[in-house]
C-alpha cells in the first residue's frame, strides 16, 4: 500500500477552462464568479462613498515625486485641482449607456472601472466610445475617423493606457454577464494597438498605488478579493491570448 501515489499530489483538470474561466479566477485569486463581491448598483451610490472614492485617488498621490501625480484623463489638470474647484465626477470608463441599453449593469457598478474626471470634460465625452489607441498630433476631444459613423472621444494621450486597462477589465470580465455593445469600428481597427499601447506604457506611481488602494478598499468592504489583473504578472499572458482578446473585440452581432 504504500507505494500508492499520494493523491494530494493530484490536480484536477482545467483543460475545460474557457478565457473568460481563467480571467474571472485571476480577479478572484482562484475564487471563481461566486467569489466576486458584491457592489452596489450605480443609483444607490451615496455622495459619502463616492466622496470616498475622490479620497482614495488624492491618497494615490505623492507630490515629491516628478510622476507622483493623478491627473484627470480629458484635461490633465491634477487632482488636486479638480477637488479644489469641485468639479469632480465619478467617471464610467466603459459608458453605462453600452451596458445593457437603458436597464443597470453590473459592469456599470463595479469601482475597479472607475475614474474620476472633470465634470465639465465628463460630459463633453458622454457615451462617445474612446480613442485608447496612440493617435500623434491629433487634438483632444470629439474626433471623427474615416469609415466609422461613430464620433470618438480622444483623451489626452499619457492616460490612454490607463484607461484602456480599466476599458479592458471591464469587457473581458462582464462580456459573459451583462450584454454589452461591441467595440466601435475603429477600436476594433486598433484593437492591437490598443493591447500594445496597454503593454508597452510603464504603470505610473499614483496610478498603481491608487490600485492597490482601491482594490484594498474593495476587499476590505466586501470581504471578497477583488483585482484588475492587468495590474498584476499574468498581464502580458492575458494580452496575448487571442481567446482573451475575443471577449474584449467580440465580433460584431
Amino acid at each position: 500500500m504504500s507505494d500508492l501515489p499520494s493523491l494530494t499530489s493530484l490536480r484536477i483538470s482545467q483543460e475545460n477552462e474557457t478565457p473568460w474561466d481563467r480571467w474571472v479566477d485571476a480577479c478572484t485569486d482562484g475564487g471563481g464568479w461566486s467569489a466576486r463581491p458584491a457592489f452596489r448598483t450605480w443609483r444607490s451610490v451615496s455622495a459619502t462613498q463616492k466622496h470616498r472614492f475622490y479620497h482614495l485617488i488624492n491618497q494615490s498621490e505623492n507630490d515629491r515625486f516628478s510622476a507622483g501625480q493623478y491627473n484627470g484623463p480629458y484635461t490633465d489638470d491634477d487632482i488636486d485641482v479638480i477637488l479644489q474647484t469641485g468639479r469632480w465626477s465619478i467617471e464610467h470608463v466603459l459608458p453605462q449607456a453600452v451596458v445593457n441599453g437603458r436597464a443597470p449593469g453590473e459592469a456599470e457598478e463595479d469601482w475597479l472601472g472607475w475614474d474620476v474626471a472633470d465634470s465639465r470634460a465628463n460630459s463633453g465625452r458622454s457615451n462617445l466610445p474612446l480613442v485608447l489607441w496612440p493617435t500623434p498630433g491629433m487634438e483632444t476631444g470629439r474626433v471623427r475617423f474615416e469609415d466609422d459613423p461613430q464620433t470618438h472621444f480622444n483623451p489626452v494621450a499619457a492616460h490612454k493606457a490607463r484607461l484602456a486597462r480599466k476599458w479592458l477589465f471591464l469587457r473581458a470580465t462582464y462580456s459573459r454577464i451583462d450584454r454589452i455593445d461591441v467595440p466601435s469600428v475603429s477600436q476594433r481597427r486598433y484593437a492591437d494597438a490598443i493591447i500594445a499601447n496597454v503593454r508597452e506604457t510603464r504603470i505610473g506611481y499614483a496610478e498603481r498605488r491608487f490600485q492597490v488602494l482601491l482594490e484594498e478598499e474593495v476587499s476590505s468592504s466586501s470581504a471578497a478579493k477583488w483585482s484588475n489583473p492587468l495590474y498584476g504578472p499574468l498581464a502580458d499572458d492575458f494580452l496575448s491570448e487571442r481567446g482573451w482578446k475575443a471577449l474584449v473585440f467580440p465580433a460584431p452581432r
